[in-house]
């Protein structure tokens, strides 16, 4: 599975969370909890630490995922 597939489905899984994640027209993906702004990821991630730096960055501004 490439970076930007594992990044799908890990957007699905956090929209099937009660989150809405939105591709933005720069290609990056934010991710709103009742229409405030949680966090924005890249679209295709720079590094492999990208992916776990958003979560990290999800959880700590949420307690749920």
């Amino acid at each position: 599975m490439t970076a930007r597939g594992d990044d799908r489905k890990l957007m699905h899984w956090i929209a099937s969370h009660g989150y809405t994640v939105v591709r933005a027209t720069t290609g990056h993906w934010k991710v709103y909890d009742n229409g405030v702004l949680l966090t924005v990821t890249s679209g295709t991630p720079s590094d492999w630490r990208s992916r776990h730096n958003f979560i990290r960055d999800l959880r700590r501004r949420t307690c749920s995922i």
